[in-house]
């Protein structure tokens, strides 16, 4: 088969797209609903929530959108 290895390359393209938008979200909903969790339960955030979140959130963003650009 001669357009097996380009439908190939399509699905892998796809799949690393799809991944990228999981984590842009992930990312997103991390950096937004964490801070509120923590505010509704705990009244406050720590230093070490702050940073927490940021060390989830930001790679998760930067990865997300490093897999989502066009190839």
């Amino acid at each position: 088969m001669a357009y097996a290895p380009a439908v190939a390359a399509d699905i892998k393209s796809q799949v690393a797209k799809m991944d990228g938008e999981f984590l842009r979200e992930a990312g997103v909903l991390v950096a937004v609903l964490a801070p509120l969790e923590l505010l509704v339960t705990h009244g406050s955030l720590t230093l070490h929530d702050i940073a927490v979140i940021v060390v989830i959130a930001v790679p998760s963003l930067m990865l997300g959108t490093y897999l989502g650009l066009e190839r």
